[in-house]
């Protein structure tokens, strides 16, 4: 496997909060074309076919980095009829 850039590894860091191109494109400064090459380059060199499992990846390599999600109560505010 070939060594990841910075850059890189930078857009799999924002991969795994959940970032879509264009957001990952404004926290980067740089183009969402540019950040979609940086996709296709890591699944190339990660053995990825998509950005499906490159965001399981992301997410796997950043476990216990993350926040976890605070998911609202579904319940909450909802009328007890």
């Amino acid at each position: 496997m070939e060594a990841l850039t910075a850059r890189e590894r930078e857009v799999l860091r924002l991969t795994a909060h959940h970032l879509r191109v264009r957001d990952i494109a404004g926290v980067m400064k740089i183009s969402p074309f540019t950040v979609r090459k940086h996709r296709m380059n890591l699944c190339a060199k990660l053995g990825l076919t998509g950005t499906a499992q490159l965001a399981a990846y992301a997410l796997r390599q950043t476990a216990g980095v993350l926040p976890a999600w605070n998911f609202p109560d579904a319940r909450a505010g909802a009328d007890p009829a």
